[in-house]
């Protein structure tokens, strides 16, 4: 099996470190995956701890988004020219080794030419890149797992000054036959527990065995008493008379609905838009909420599972929605947060957590349930549906007002050309030409995905393509920046940005028309 070692710079490639190390380590194991954030333990000396790990992988990935090349220390050096830089010491050592390295190229990026990068990673520009992108993650992830899979590959040498590889098949300090004896105990504790069982006489009026808060499974209704815990008394009338046959319910929202945390720059707001409980079996419901992540840092935040729990009783459930998507920087996304609950319930707790030391619990009442209607009118939450966009391009396609000028930090935008598209039978996209043009006394800036959000009903989105230029001093670029819409908005703009900078310009909508 090999042993694999995600190198990546945090300003430029955390969100999608972050989703990557979580699919390997589901398809490799946690003890085959080292990423700093995840597998240092407070007080363990950084450096060390990572060249051992590097000491025992087989395979690097070099993550590379479109700041990690020029990206620049407080001192205003390039951080690849500094000896000390950790990334350049973590791709330098594998090269060294003889390690396979692979850049993976995210948000982008392109592969650097050899003699923009410091000697001792020059080798790097001769390894065959792999492109990992936000509109095909699942497919890109699947193509570099499959280059991945384990292969017998030959022991290397060890190199030079650096002590022979373990090949008892501990890695970074982790014994894998310690698992063996752990599993071998397992088998051991339940054989006994199984004669135990066998020779106690059946009590008809005995209790059933209830599982300790710590291993607490999801779904299952054993673990939790219905009416144990505060606030989970019996079934209320009002959910005891529900039709028979309705089995999809909407939740009425808390007052605590909007939760801010202070970012290293910024702030991340979660708001919760809408729950739903719908019946699974006999003994329990699947509690699913509607959360917006509004990111309002200029670093890409996670939106994942790891961010949710939920609290029944004395029990901390995880969820099962699988959720895990990055939110770039002054955008937002809404993602689906699902949980497998006991049937019965009254009251829980949404945990949100931003940070380990960081978190807020929102109250959530189960016993106020409307029956969701099942009709074209109602979406899956219960919601009045909004007129499609789609639905209201006559002819196609719909023109809007361009050429809106504005100056943002280093450079002037202009928005060129606006047109929206039909791009499926469910949604439109906005087409926007931006010309970018940076001022004389300035140096080159970047020109990318980042340079520009929609604004729909206030809502910052992001493009749904891949846009990453440099633009020189005194020079300008266009690009096509894409976005994708479902519903009718009652408000567009665009939004242009640089760095800590932004400005914003409204966009008509009256050339689109239903008549």
């Amino acid at each position: 099996m090999n042993n694999i070692f995600i190198s990546y710079r945090r300003d430029d490639a955390s969100g999608q470190a972050g989703r990557l190390f979580d699919r390997l380590i589901e398809r490799f194991g946690e003890e085959h995956v080292f990423m700093d954030v995840s597998d240092l333990r407070p007080g363990q000396d950084f450096v060390t701890e990572i060249e051992r790990a590097l000491e025992g992988s087989d395979v690097m990935l070099a993550l590379i988004g479109p700041q990690w090349l020029d990206a620049k220390g407080s001192t205003g050096q390039r951080r690849l020219d500094d000896p000390w830089d950790f990334v350049r010491r973590e791709i330098a050592t594998a090269l060294a080794r003889g390690t396979m390295v692979i850049p993976v190229l995210i948000r982008g990026a392109s592969m650097p030419d050899a003699a923009a990068l410091p000697e001792p990673l020059q080798l790097l520009a001769r390894r065959q890149a792999i492109e990992l992108s936000d509109r095909r993650w699942a497919a890109d992830v699947k193509e570099l797992i499959a280059a991945l899979e384990p292969a017998q590959r030959p022991t290397k040498a060890p190199a030079a000054g650096h002590p022979p590889l373990r090949t008892d098949g501990q890695w970074a300090g982790r014994r894998l036959f310690s698992y063996r004896f752990l599993a071998l105990g397992l088998v051991v504790a339940m054989a006994g527990l199984w004669m135990l069982l066998k020779l106690t006489p059946e009590r008809p009026d005995a209790p059933p065995i209830a599982d300790s808060p710590a291993t607490a499974k999801v779904g299952s209704t054993n673990s939790l008493d219905r009416s144990a815990h505060s606030g989970n008394g019996p079934k209320p009338q009002s959910q005891a008379e529900a039709p028979v046959g309705a089995r999809h319910y909407a939740l009425a929202l808390p007052e605590l609905r909007e939760i801010t945390f202070r970012s290293s720059s910024g702030k991340v707001v979660y708001r919760l838009l809408a729950i739903r409980l719908e019946a699974r079996d006999a003994g329990s419901e699947q509690l699913t909420f509607l959360i917006r992540m509004h990111n309002r840092d200029s670093v890409s935040q996670n939106f994942w599972d790891s961010s949710f729990r939920l609290t029944v009783g004395d029990h901390r459930l995880e969820p099962v929605s699988n959720l895990n998507a990055v939110v770039g920087g002054h955008a937002a996304k809404e993602g689906e947060v699902a949980f497998v609950v006991p049937a019965s319930l009254v009251a829980v707790e949404l945990e949100v957590t931003y940070s380990q030391s960081d978190k807020t619990l929102i109250p959530i009442a189960l016993d106020t349930r409307t029956v969701i209607a099942a009709d074209a009118a109602t979406d899956e939450f219960g919601r009045q549906k909004r007129a499609r966009l789609v639905d209201a391009l006559k002819p196609l396609p719909a023109t809007l007002p361009a050429g809106q000028r504005v100056r943002v930090g280093r450079a002037e935008f202009v928005l060129v050309k606006a047109a929206v598209a039909r791009e499926t039978t469910e949604r439109a996209a906005l087409l926007l030409t931006v010309r970018c043009t940076v001022s004389r006394e300035h140096d080159a800036m970047n020109f990318w995905s980042d340079s520009v959000r929609l604004l729909v009903d206030g809502i910052p989105h992001e493009p749904t393509n891949s846009v990453n230029e440099v633009v020189s001093g005194g020079a300008a670029k266009e690009a096509e920046f894409v976005f994708s819409l479902e519903v009718m908005p009652q408000t567009l703009a665009v939004q242009f940005l640089d760095a800590g900078d932004m400005a914003t310009v409204p966009l008509a909508l009256t050339p689109i028309t239903t008549d």
